[in-house]
């Protein structure tokens, strides 16, 4: 956003450099094809091309930002809402096969004790096993209990998030 091409006739500004500026102006003059007054120029014009940012306008970008973390922080208990309406399916599920293997498991105990054949049996023993060792895997888990832990450990990290994000009282 030049106002006029400097040339000898152009208002002059006797100036001082700190030790080394002179050699980095030289250097990027060099890289980009200028004069060193060329370049002291262009990089005051880009300089004075930027907006200036007041505290106003600062703290309405941090304010844009606080929203952003806000909404991000309402999608991630989003999250958390579905996450524990899927567990409540899967406990309810779990509860259930946790309740047929015991169906399954006394059915097999009536078989036996009637005396049916050796094959049947033997095929009784078998499911009456599988069902055993789904009800112990189920108990074993516990899946529900360690789920929450970690869900709720999530929701003390969001709570700190957002603690931080909040505006400082000062």
């Amino acid at each position: 956003m030049s106002v006029g091409k400097p040339g000898r006739g152009s208002d002059q500004f006797p100036l001082r450099l700190p030790d080394g500026l002179r050699d980095q102006i030289k250097e990027r003059a060099e890289a980009n094809g200028r004069s060193m007054n060329a370049e002291i120029v262009a990089a005051i014009e880009g300089a004075l091309d930027q907006p200036d940012l007041n505290a106003a306008q600062l703290r309405s970008l941090l304010d844009e930002e606080r929203d952003a973390a806000d909404r991000a922080v309402g999608v991630v208990q989003a999250q958390f809402d579905l996450i524990d309406r899927y567990k409540a399916v899967l406990d309810t599920a779990g509860g259930q096969v946790y309740q047929q293997a015991g169906i399954i498991e006394s059915l097999c105990t009536i078989i036996l004790s009637l005396g049916a054949s050796d094959e049947v049996i033997e095929m009784a023993k078998k499911i009456s096993h599988a069902a055993h060792k789904e009800r112990i895997k189920f108990e074993e888990k516990d899946t529900l209990r360690k789920g929450r832990s970690e869900a709720s450990g999530l929701q003390d990290i969001i709570s700190t998030a957002d603690e931080l994000l909040r505006p400082s009282k000062e």
